[in-house]
């Protein structure tokens, strides 16, 4: 990870991780792009136990990210559900693979929409909505083609270690910092101040 841009491991149901995402959207780092690096980190992977919204660490976690989504006019809503996520990275890969980035579709099918990205239905539907064709995705994820690469991904993490989403992994700008990293999301501010150490912070286009 010593060469320019960041790696972001996320996951599709994490607060943090969807703000952040648009955040960095809005500085000019793109999924697709070699500045942004998206790495699938699942929340709750198949042997996990679900997590309930209504858990007291995750509303509080959950209210935290949204009074920040506010302030910042990225649309935000709580959700009834939050459901596994395998699925929903195996389809971002796919659509990596064919070029038609899906991350956005994803977060925003989750916290605009109140999608359930855990369904197979519900993916089909978003992926021909992005050009995607929906045999083919069902195809895909039914034979879980793209399984081993989350696996793997998550494998990739526990080495790291990154202990949760969001997290952003980067190069400082000076020679002697080496590695630098972001765990969580506390603020924009502290965003920004990561983004300025890896000398990848852009201007602010909203929308």
């Amino acid at each position: 990870m010593a060469d320019r841009g960041i790696t972001f491991l996320f996951d599709f149901v994490d607060p943090g991780s969807y703000v952040v995402f648009e955040l960095l959207r809005r500085r000019g780092l793109v999924e697709g792009s070699d500045r942004l690096r998206m790495r699938p980190l699942e929340l709750v992977p198949p042997e996990a136990r679900m997590i309930s919204p209504g858990d007291p660490g995750w509303r509080e976690m959950s209210e935290f990210v949204g009074e920040i989504a506010e302030q910042e006019g990225i649309p935000y809503r709580d959700v009834a559900k939050v459901p596994r996520t395998r699925k929903a990275h195996e389809l971002a890969l796919h659509g990596s693979e064919q070029e038609v980035p899906m991350h956005r579709a994803l977060f925003r099918a989750h916290f605009e929409s109140g999608l359930d990205v855990g369904r197979i239905d519900t993916l089909v539907a978003l992926a021909q909505e992005a050009g995607l064709d929906g045999a083919e995705v069902r195809t895909v994820l039914g034979v879980d083609r793209f399984e081993p690469a989350v696996r793997e991904a998550r494998d990739d993490a526990a080495r790291l270690p990154v202990r949760g989403v969001p997290t952003l992994i980067g190069t400082a700008a000076r020679a002697n910092e080496g590695e630098i990293r972001l765990e969580g999301f506390r603020s924009t501010e502290e965003l920004d101040a990561f983004l300025r150490r890896a000398a990848l912070h852009g201007e602010d286009s909203r929308g």
